[in-house]
């Protein structure tokens, strides 16, 4: 048989265990699916900052080349005499070659910057070229391809030329190998045109070593790298484990990264699956100004390692809350047995016939109430010694004859049945004593018809009992398990309460996040403003360091001091611009993420009111159980007394059955005795 004491402590382990391990459940999801998509916002924010730094540095390329462009198209006075005379060529060439070298001198990351003009009316080696064998060397002078040396369909030597010329439009050339300059190079370049006719080409040309350095983007993972895609959306140039010319398609396992480069600009906030020399990776990737994809990518156990701790949080703080639990178990278990324990020796020195006991429990809950009512048991039972005593000399009165008697104790209860049966049978015996005489006759003819009476009445009285016994059974089984579930039903009460004071301090404090999250709003939209002013200022300071450098230009030889400072302005507007559109694309994230966060906030809100109004229902309910538990136990422990005094009932008639059919058997050959003994006794007078 289970103790109260393992029951109880059984019951609390389990249910801290099931609370446990459904909070430590849903905290693992929830905490996962925030950790996923935080990953995929810092992988996707990475790849973004590197597109930035990349288009920054192109943004800076193109805006010299477009100066070049603007200055030739706007000092192109005469093209019918520039087709024709060759002087004149060299003239224009002399004119733009001090804003060639300055444009060059302040753009970062270039090699080669260069002016070339249409060979079909121009010499073959018109132009200027200004090269320098890396970033640290000064630019020097060199003399342009000769393009007869060379057919138009050789791209290797002239593609440089005739491709952007084609396609008679700014282009931004894939990576490829100039054979005049033995250099791997990227090339943006803007054809020259006067009244629909091809004047030439301007452009500047990109080392792949700046390419290099830029896709070595800082990463917040150990064991990450970056890879440059080329416009075919498939072959990489660059990158940590690449090769040059690697295929993309054979890093992705499922082809899902590779159909979104080729259809997407970004992967937004999403990761995509690729296998990078044996190691599982995760992906994001943006789309650069001049059509190449940006793919930054980070090892999948890396990523997933916040999960796995969360994991191992999660299962010890489980581990510790059960092992506090079951320390509390036992705690409230051992309060609660303990006074059980001695009430049940004080139970037992008074079953044992020792009715000297004092009940020393003194608690303020239902063992305290039992114990209280045991000691009242025991006053009780010392009433019932007293009526036993005068019971008992009655009976001895009447076993001597003596049916003159009367009883002076004033009892309650069922004896106060056994007073009224004694003193009923005091006038009965005393009549019947009377009677017995002429009804002695009558006995004997009777006595048979009576035996048979008897004994039927003795086995209904037999069968009564064995009912009665197992009523009582159950009523005492049902008194125990309603004692359980009041228990139980405390217990439960207090955690409810506990839960719905937890939960209106959880609708708290979402108020004042969502406040908090207002603020957060309202200061984004203030930064945006701010940022937009001063990329109106930079756009103005950039068209102002293009008139001023066109002017240096014109002014010549006495210019060129005011060219270098115009050049510095307009590099010093670019970067302004790129920085002040960057801190623009963050402000709006930062603005957007905010309005989602303060949606989910009201939502969350709104929930936890409605379960804050549910708990309350609960709470009342609980209470009115449990009033109505302790009324029933009530009631029932009044049954049980009922049905105990109708057992005795029972088996007192039990017996006076047996006894009146084996009394019947002798009462015809008694008959006469009957009659002689019964003068013996002294009966009162009538």
């Amino acid at each position: 048989m289970s103790s109260i004491k393992a029951k109880i402590c059984s019951l609390v382990i389990g249910c801290t265990a099931a609370a446990s391990l459904t909070v430590s459940s849903i905290s693992i999801i929830s905490a996962n699916n925030l950790i996923n998509n935080d990953s995929a916002q810092i992988m996707n924010d990475v790849c973004h900052n590197a597109t930035a730094d990349f288009n920054a540095a192109l943004s800076r390329i193109e805006q010299a080349v477009n100066t070049m462009a603007f200055y030739i198209d706007n000092n192109l006075d005469d093209f019918e005499r520039f087709k024709t005379s060759n002087e004149y060529v060299d003239e224009f060439t002399d004119s733009l070659q001090p804003l060639l070298r300055a444009a060059a001198r302040n753009t970062d990351s270039i090699v080669c910057a260069y002016v070339r003009y249409n060979p079909e009316f121009t010499d073959p080696e018109s132009g200027a070229f200004l090269s320098r064998s890396n970033l640290d060397a000064p630019f020097e002078e060199l003399v342009p391809t000769d393009f007869s040396m060379y057919d138009p369909s050789d791209l290797e030597h002239v593609g440089w030329y005739y491709i952007p010329v084609n396609n008679g439009q700014p282009t931004w050339m894939d990576p490829y190998y100039n054979a005049n300059i033995d250099m791997n190079l990227v090339s943006y370049v803007i054809p020259l045109t006067k009244n629909g006719e091809s004047v030439g080409i301007v452009g500047m040309d990109i080392d792949f070593s700046l390419l290099e350095s830029l896709t070595e983007c800082e990463n917040i993972y150990n064991d990450s790298t970056a890879i440059l895609v080329s416009t075919d959306n498939d072959t990489a140039l660059f990158g940590d484990g690449i090769e040059y010319g690697d295929k993309l398609s054979s890093l992705d396992p499922d082809s899902e990264l590779c159909g979104a480069i080729a259809s997407q600009e970004s992967s937004e906030d999403k990761l995509y699956e690729m296998e990078l020399n044996g190691n599982k990776m995760q992906a994001s990737f943006r789309s650069l100004r001049n059509g190449m994809k940006l793919l930054t990518a980070a090892s999948e156990k890396e990523i997933n390692k916040s999960v796995n701790n969360l994991y191992m949080l999660s299962a010890i703080s489980s581990g510790v809350i059960i092992i506090l639990g079951a320390g509390v178990a036992i705690l409230v278990a051992s309060g609660i047995v303990k006074p059980l324990r001695r009430l049940n020796d004080k139970v037992r020195e008074i079953a044992d016939g020792n009715l000297d006991v004092t009940v020393d429990v003194h608690t303020k809950d239902e063992v305290g109430t039992l114990a209280n009512s045991f000691s009242i048991t025991v006053a009780r039972l010392h009433e019932y010694i007293d009526y036993i005593d005068e019971i008992s000399l009655i009976l001895n009165q009447i076993a001597e004859g003596d049916l003159d008697f009367t009883l002076t104790k004033s009892y309650e209860g069922s004896f106060e049945e056994v007073k009224s049966s004694l003193l009923n049978i005091s006038e009965t015996l005393n009549a019947v004593m009377n009677d017995i005489n002429d009804a002695s006759k009558q006995v004997a003819l009777k006595s048979s018809e009576l035996a048979s009476g008897a004994q039927s009445l003795a086995q209904t009285s037999t069968e009564q009992n064995d009912s009665v016994n197992e009523l009582s059974s159950s009523i005492e089984k049902l008194t125990r398990d309603i004692d359980e579930n009041n228990n139980s039903i405390h217990a439960a009460l207090e955690s409810v309460e506990f839960a719905v004071s937890g939960i209106r301090e959880s609708a708290k404090d979402m108020e004042e996040m969502k406040d908090a999250m207002d603020a957060i709003s309202a200061a984004s939209r203030e930064i945006s403003s701010i940022v937009k002013t001063v990329d109106d200022i930079a756009t103005q300071t950039n068209i102002l360091a293009i008139n001023a450098a066109i002017e240096a230009a014109r002014a010549g030889e006495s210019g060129k001091g005011f060219s270098v400072v115009s050049g510095e302005i307009q590099t010093l507007a670019s970067r302004t611009a790129g920085a002040t559109k960057n801190i623009s694309e963050l402000v709006q994230k930062v603005m957007k993420t905010v309005e989602n966060g303060s949606g989910i906030t009201d939502k969350t809100n709104e929930s936890l009111n409605r379960v804050s109004g549910v708990s309350d229902g609960i709470e009342k309910a609980l209470k009115d159980i449990a009033a109505s538990s302790e009324t029933q136990a009530q009631s029932v422990e009044q049954i049980n007394i009922g049905i105990e005094q109708i057992g005795d009932a029972v088996q007192n008639n039990s017996a006076t059955a047996e006894q009146s059919a084996a009394a019947s058997e002798e009462m015809s050959s008694n008959a006469q005795i009957l009659h002689e003994r019964v003068s013996v006794f002294k009966l009162k007078k009538q």
